[in-house]
């Protein structure tokens, strides 16, 4: 074999070497290149499986935190359904609340006296009154306005139930100081009105305000429960203890009774200055008619629809013009 072909072998074989060094090298970079693609997939699956969990976490947080909203606004519509109506009726809670006042200086009797009367008048005249648009609806309708102001609980009534509620009240208060009393007595015996007794709180008792003699029963209940065992050298027995905690709390029973008695007679008294206002409104402007018609044509009927401050008057014109 010549020299050249061996050299041309000799190439080839390198040349076919290189290739395969090449050939290997491709294959080791596709190797990585699949390693970085399966390691990106990897990362990518992660970020997936961590962006879920950030979901659900935040979506766990929001259901939660909209839950507690939801709690607590159930709970505000509890209290507002409980309180609408005193909500309504103490609008201290949203601004000063402004006195009513009564647009008549009458009594409420005479008001509805003269409410009477009025109907009588334009049941009179009524024919003449039809021209300004009041009929039999119209009294009708002012009848049931002096049915309605009528039937309101007067003030008597309802001073006499916070009358009966303050003294069941005062009843109770006075059995209290007299058995807080003996309280007393015991502690300033054992402790010579010094250390302990002075836990009790016991000055100026028969000075004290309803709140403030429960406030000093329930200490001496709580006080006397503790310090029993050496109270007992001064006779005190459970008993004693317990017949007091029962007359506390019929105690506050009375002052919560009280204030209700109260709160009733003020929202009674509003509603029937509210009711006789306008009852009032409605005859003043029926006499406003009355006179309007009979301003020109007839005296007599004219000073009829004059509203005086008491109904004896309007009720003497009324009959002597029936």
């Amino acid at each position: 074999m010549t020299t050249w072909r061996k050299n041309i072998i000799t190439k080839c074989k390198k040349t076919i070497t290189e290739i395969k060094k090449i050939s290997t090298e491709h294959k080791e970079i596709a190797t990585e290149r699949k390693k970085t693609s399966t390691e990106r997939k990897k990362t990518i699956t992660k970020h997936k499986k961590t962006s879920t969990k950030r979901k659900k976490v935040s979506k766990e947080h929001f259901k939660g935190k909209l839950k507690a909203t939801y709690k607590k606004l159930k709970i505000l519509l509890v209290w507002m359904r409980r309180n609408t109506f005193r909500l309504l009726t103490k609008t201290q809670y949203f601004m000063p609340k402004k006195e009513l006042t009564r647009l008549y200086s009458m009594s409420d009797a005479d008001l509805k006296q003269t409410a009477d009367d009025i109907v009588t008048l334009v049941t009179r005249d009524l024919t003449n009154f039809n021209k300004r648009n009041v009929v039999n609806q119209t009294l009708a309708d002012l009848n049931d306005l002096i049915i309605a102001f009528d039937n309101l609980p007067t003030d008597e009534e309802l001073q006499g139930s916070v009358m009966d509620a303050t003294q069941a009240k005062d009843v109770l208060a006075e059995q209290i100081r007299k058995t807080i009393r003996k309280f007393r007595n015991m502690a300033a015996l054992q402790y010579d009105s010094k250390g302990k007794y002075n836990s009790f709180g016991f000055e100026d008792m028969a000075n004290m305000s309803d709140n403030e003699l429960y406030r000093l029963a329930k200490r001496v209940i709580r006080v006397a429960t503790t310090l029993s065992t050496e109270l007992a050298n001064q006779g005190l027995v459970a008993q004693d203890i317990s017949d007091l905690s029962t007359a506390v709390s019929l105690f506050d029973e009375s002052i919560d009774a009280q204030h209700k008695a109260k709160e009733d007679r003020d929202l009674a008294t509003e509603a029937r200055v509210i009711q006789g206002n306008i009852l009032w409104a409605e005859i003043t402007r029926l006499c406003s008619i009355g006179k309007s018609i009979f301003e020109d044509e007839d005296e007599a009927k004219y000073s009829n629809y004059v509203l005086t401050e008491t109904a004896p008057t309007v009720k003497e014109t009324a009959q002597a013009n029936a």
